[in-house]
């Protein structure tokens, strides 16, 4: 639909302005018991559970599980994962009958009542303000980041409510969904404040769309998830932010973004980040749902459709299916960890009911057998991938398939970087 992006060029890590970098300096003063509980992910996508001290200037300063401090070379790691509390060994993650949660009502003007993805893999929440029509910028309002203009042909979604997960995109069409569940396939040729024009696949003539009757939109836009050296932030609200650079000290963070042409400087808690991806000359990470996917078998529970369902992070199987994910040129490598969804609400008899065992085949040689059942819930995936095709099978057990669902979390594949990646 629009003009392909320029692709990014390669690119070192920053320095922050005079400003950021005496605020640093002061926060590296702050006391040693200042830290925060993270997760390292080396390029063996192996895990370490650190207490993070800090990061700047290409090292990385930690307490290990000895409590002795420890600086390192932060080209040895490839994701921090803050920990929110929980044992990052075991991660539960709550599935209710659907796997989308309820729009935020937009009347309600503290919370974010949408999303915007771009092509570049950036992804923020908040609401759309408006348009500016003659350049067809977004104006788009993130509760930290501030108000930011955003060009249409970098726009892969643009939603003003929750997006249904069927709301993917066609390669030669964009897509749009309605609050009245319609979804048509054609070409949006111009947005406004007020709405759009949309001129729906088979028909003749465009329509025009008033705003508040759109839920949800999908750009067919060229998508680039190559990613340049430097760093991609994730925040709790869902959001995820390229930066050009990084610096932790203790427990807060500064985060050099370039969203917009200008530069800025965004000075956050580190508990309003969840995971830190770091890209370098060694390579970078993809998550396991940004990669083509197909069923080969199953996806069929008593009747019922039951394909894999997609949730920011996470993807959740129900048994018996078998996915196949093919993974780009330079993929070395997969990890994930695969468990039992935690069905909520007490007495949880569901969970007895759960027996299955996940299969993971690299091409056509198995690799993995875990058998995953009210008491042994959970497993970490970790498997050589060599550019081959990555299956995950699941096979129901004694009990199968009844709750014999599963979900795939912090599943990723990493890239070395001699191989360009294409997508």
């Amino acid at each position: 639909m629009m003009k392909t992006p320029p692709r990014h060029s390669g690119q070192t890590f920053s320095r922050l302005t005079g400003r950021a970098i005496c605020l640093v300096s002061s926060l590296m003063a702050a006391p040693a018991a200042a830290v925060t509980p993270v997760v390292l992910i080396d390029t063996e996508l192996n895990a370490h559970q650190v207490n993070l001290h800090g990061l700047s200037d290409g090292t990385i300063s930690f307490f290990d599980v000895d409590r002795e401090l420890r600086v390192e070379p932060i080209a040895r790691y490839i994701q921090v994962r803050v920990i929110d509390g929980d044992d990052p060994a075991v991660p539960v993650v709550q599935v209710g009958p659907t796997d989308a949660p309820e729009p935020i009502k937009q009347s309600d003007p503290d919370q974010p009542s949408g999303v915007i993805e771009l092509t570049d893999g950036q992804r923020l929440t908040g609401w759309w303000v408006g348009t500016e029509e003659p350049t067809q910028q977004v104006r788009w309002r993130h509760p930290t980041l501030g108000e930011l203009g955003l060009g249409l042909d970098r726009v892969t979604l643009l939603s003003v409510g929750t997006p249904s997960p069927t709301l993917v995109i066609i390669r030669d069409s964009d897509r749009l969904e309605l609050h009245n569940g319609d979804k048509m396939a054609g070409l949006v040729e111009s947005v406004a404040t007020n709405g759009l024009v949309f001129h729906p696949d088979g028909h003749a003539e465009p329509v025009e769309v008033p705003i508040n009757q759109v839920r949800g939109l999908r750009l067919a836009n060229p998508v680039d998830l190559i990613t340049a050296i430097g760093v991609t932030v994730w925040l709790t609200d869902g959001s995820r932010v390229r930066a050009a650079s990084i610096d932790v000290a203790s427990d807060r963070i500064l985060i050099e973004t370039s969203l917009t042409m200008g530069r800025s400087v965004l000075e956050l808690p580190l508990s309003a980040v969840s995971r830190i991806d770091m890209t370098s000359t060694d390579g970078y990470l993809i998550g396991l749902q940004d990669l083509p996917t197909r069923v080969t078998a199953g996806g069929v529970v008593f009747g019922l459709d039951t394909p894999p369902r997609i949730k920011d992070r996470t993807i959740v199987l129900h048994a018996p299916v078998t996915v196949r994910w093919l993974p780009p040129a330079g993929a070395t490598r997969f990890a994930g960890t695969v468990e039992l969804v935690h069905e909520p609400g007490p007495p949880n008899q569901a969970r007895a009911w759960a027996d299955l065992e996940v299969v993971v085949w690299v091409g056509g040689r198995q690799v993995q057998r875990i058998a995953l059942n009210a008491d042994h819930r959970g497993a970490v995936l970790n498997t050589p991938l060599d550019g081959q095709v990555l299956t995950i099978e699941l096979d129901p057990a004694a009990n199968g398939p009844v709750m014999d669902r599963v979900v795939l979390r912090d599943a990723v594949v990493f890239i070395r970087p001699r191989d360009e990646v294409h997508r």
